[in-house]
């Protein structure tokens, strides 16, 4: 167990400092987690194993294999007990923008249907219709995540190709997203708001007489107040594993009884429990030390999901991963530039980040609106970031993608998932259309 986690620490640490040191490796904005396990990947079995012995045991592997289906449960535990911040008003702008993310995800999800159309020979291969919603949309988070998903349906080379696909669909969007920048800086297309800097200069205290004013405030913390504190931070770690556990023990006891209940993936008991139980912890943890801990599972997650990433599937099944790729990101351009431009507000601010979000990660997003302006605009952050609690959850990785989606796939067939798909797409289009009319007029 040592060896097994203290491998995968060294290799995040390892990339985490090829991050820091390196400055075009750092302008990828690639995870260390990512980079980690493409480093646990060459050192395996599939890569410096074809050359006479792999460096990493191939025990190890075996390990990591059984990773994501066991993070995942923690990730979700850890953010559903996450305790809620304070939100501002959700205007039209906010619903415009969770509506423009849904029919991102209706969008990537019917190209997958028409893809599988072609290149699916048995009902397994279904799975392979979510690889780009899971991989785009949701980043290499919900693609490791699908792991315990494609298992459990019969398909593991699905999870593979979403993992590949994530990491094509990032690269991608920072090419394809810096271009798109340039395009509209030449092209003079500005959105309207006011800017961080500007925001924060006024709104907040930066100055020497602010910082004189912060320490002259400054008060010992009684040893009572630290030592609460303290414990708030260790529960923080300690309740979110509760959840995991209650779900175990309740999936050991209901399989005697109802063989069926094996069928369900471990985390989908895990989200009611953590409901459940949601008001309850909230009081007692730290916001600060939870979003450290589903952090620290999404990195192992995504670490241990690329380190096994099966090379000979993607060779397999490299046809059916390019239809996937390319049909994708020719799709999320043409959102850019005929869909967001009537659909979303603050265009293009807004779009870009959606944009960088629908590739890869909100990260991407960010960095290639900073590439479009000295200063990132509010307004457009704002908008962004109210209307993520109402796409987040479910789609991308959430609980629709990852439990109703592939549950549906494998009971339809691809042609009914295809016209579902397509007219989800055309409702949501209208109701923005609608929202649209309704903020003009």
């Amino acid at each position: 167990m040592i060896g097994l986690v203290g491998t995968a620490a060294f290799a995040y640490l390892l990339a985490w400092a090829l991050n820091r040191r390196l400055a075009w490796l750092n302008r990828l904005l690639l995870p260390p987690s990512l980079l980690g396990g493409a480093v646990l990947l060459l050192l395996g079995p599939q890569v410096s194993g074809t050359f006479g012995k792999e460096i990493v045991p191939i025990e190890y592997y075996d390990s990591y294999r059984t990773w994501p289906g066991v993070l995942i449960s923690f990730l979700f535990s850890g953010m559903i007990l996450e305790p809620a911040t304070r939100r501002g008003k959700a205007g039209l702008a906010v619903i415009s923008q969770s509506l423009y993310v849904w029919l991102i995800a209706f969008v990537q999800l019917a190209w997958g249907y028409t893809v599988v159309l072609f290149f699916a020979v048995d009902p397994h291969e279904r799975l392979f219709a979510h690889a780009i919603e899971l991989s785009f949309l949701g980043g290499h988070g919900a693609a490791s995540a699908f792991y315990a998903v494609a298992e459990r349906l019969g398909n593991r080379a699905a999870a593979d190709l979403s993992v590949a696909a994530a990491t094509i669909g990032m690269l991608f969007g920072l090419g394809g997203g810096l271009l798109l920048a340039a395009f509209h800086r030449r092209h003079n297309q500005f959105g309207v708001g006011l800017f961080l800097e500007a925001h924060s200069s006024s709104d907040s205290d930066s100055g020497p007489d602010a910082r004189k004013k912060t320490a002259s405030q400054q008060v010992s913390i009684p040893v009572t107040e630290q030592a609460e504190e303290e414990q708030r931070l260790l529960l923080s770690f300690l309740l979110p594993v509760l959840p995991v556990f209650l779900a175990y023990v309740l999936v050991e006891i209901l399989s005697g009884m109802m063989s069926a209940v094996q069928e369900l993936p471990l985390f989908f008991f895990v989200i009611l429990i953590a409901h459940t139980l949601k008001k309850l912890f909230q009081p007692l943890l730290s916001v600060t030390a939870v979003r450290t801990f589903h952090r620290l599972a999404l990195e192992g997650l995504i670490l241990s999901a690329v380190a096994t990433l099966s090379l000979q599937t993607i060779e397999d099944h490299a046809g059916l991963l390019f239809a996937l790729c390319a049909g994708a990101a020719v799709i999320t351009v043409l959102l850019h530039l005929l869909a967001a431009p009537r659909l979303t507000p603050e265009y293009p601010d807004l779009a870009l980040i959606n944009f960088g979000m629908s590739t890869g990660t909100t990260a991407v997003g960010l960095a290639l609106l900073r590439s479009l302006r000295q200063s990132l605009p509010v307004r457009s952050v704002q908008i962004y970031g109210l209307a993520a609690p109402f796409s987040g959850p479910f789609i991308g990785g959430g609980i629709l993608s990852l439990l109703v989606f592939p549950e549906l796939t494998m009971q339809l067939s691809p042609p009914v998932m295809l016209i579902v798909t397509i007219a989800l797409s055309v409702i949501t289009v209208g109701l923005s259309l609608l929202l649209k009319r309704l903020q003009t007029g």
